[in-house]
């Protein structure tokens, strides 16, 4: 496949060029080769990691790491770029969430412990990248993949190997989320390429498995805009968990004996989780979510067996991984009548559904709508 022209972009707010404006990775606010359904990928960092002082876009580790991911794929690559020569976790975690972190298929996490903390404790090392993956896990999609990358300097060899311990131990308690030791000890020559390899070896299984197309609208601009408009004048967007909302879902699943219920509410681009049972609440891009198509069945979406319904055999989520077989799910309404999310069950096998179980799932949908007109008001 012949390798599409990278796409350099002029400088954005957080993006710092460099003092001879060259363009290196800080004068570039995104990576992209182009292709079908790009893979998007965020890297946040400092110049060292990435190729500081290389020159051009295309032997940065960003570069290197667009070319062979889209070799290996045949889809597109957008990499977003939030890097710096003053670049700190601290100071990138106050902005992360500005940045739609569902939309990643990865996070490559990639600081320079020998320029950014050579006078931190490890302690402080520590603290601030598990503050950061605490932020990470819970504003991505449960299908991304975070990479953090480590480098130890032979000279610096008294303190790098703690510090490279505190991130191992930093990433094994957080899901999704994985240590890349790349040779620091390679100073010259291809020494993004080998580091960009080693990151595209982790990265490739899981873009391999994320998926790539799915029903993406509901209705006309107009009629869209009125109910995305309802759903953002409820103020329930983004908001803790409650136990009024909880119990719903946990009514539901139990009625299914199935192996999850949520409630969702469906942004203009995002599907977000008010309440889960039996799994954990999370937010994935809207054209992966199965409630996005409910909306579109004013009575709802009951399919028995996935594979062998029309509507969604084709569907991510049911084609791969997870394999759902069953689904339920009936649409929420807004206080004025707009359809903005669904009440709904899943399984990994097939059920069968009585009359009796689909009208007590369409009552407990419209206990959720009772206890949303309730959160509005407050």
């Amino acid at each position: 496949m012949p390798r599409s022209e990278p796409t350099d972009r002029r400088p954005t707010a957080g993006v710092v060029p460099t003092a001879r404006r060259r363009t290196t990775p800080t004068a570039i606010a995104q990576t992209t080769r182009r292709g079908p359904h790009p893979a998007k990928i965020l890297v946040i960092g400092d110049d060292p990691m990435l190729g500081w002082g290389s020159g051009v876009e295309i032997s940065s580790l960003p570069g290197r790491l667009a070319d062979r991911l889209q070799a290996e794929t045949g889809r597109g690559v957008e990499i977003d770029l939030r890097v710096g020569p003053d670049m700190t976790i601290p100071a990138s975690v106050r902005t992360l969430g500005q940045a739609r972190l569902w939309r990643y298929s990865a996070v490559i996490i990639a600081f320079d412990p020998g320029r950014s903390w050579r006078r931190q404790m490890t302690g402080h090392w520590r603290r601030h990248l598990g503050r950061m993956l605490d932020v990470l896990q819970s504003e991505t999609s449960f299908l991304t993949h975070i990479a953090v990358l480590s480098t130890a300097r032979p000279d610096d060899a008294d303190w790098s190997a703690p510090v490279r311990d505190a991130c191992a131990a930093v990433c094994e308690i957080h899901e999704r989320t994985v240590l890349v030791e790349l040779n620091a000890g390679q100073r010259t020559g291809n020494r993004t390429e080998s580091w960009s390899d080693a990151v595209a070896v982790e990265l490739l299984p899981h873009l391999a498995d994320f998926p790539v197309e799915a029903v993406d609208s509901v209705g006309s601009a107009e009629t869209e805009d009125r109910r995305v408009r309802a759903l953002h004048a409820t103020g329930v967007l983004d908001t803790a968990e409650d136990e009024g909302f909880d119990s719903i879902v946990e009514r539901a699943r139990k009625l299914f004996d199935a192996r999850a219920a949520e409630l969702n509410f469906i942004d203009r681009d995002r599907q977000w989780t008010k309440a889960a049972n039996g799994i954990p609440r999370g937010q994935l891009p809207r054209t992966l979510s199965l409630c996005n198509i409910t909306l579109q069945q004013p009575e709802g979406l009951i399919v028995g067996d996935g594979r062998q319904d029309e509507r969604i055999r084709e569907h991510p989520f049911v084609a791969g991984a997870p394999g759902i077989r069953f689904y339920a799910g009936i649409p929420v309404e807004s206080p004025d009548g707009q359809r903005i999310g669904s009440l709904c069950v899943w399984d990994l096998e097939p059920h069968e559904t009585s009359e009796a179980d689909v009208q007590a799932l369409r009552e407990l949908a419209v206990h959720a709508q009772r206890e949303l007109a309730r959160h509005s008001t407050r």
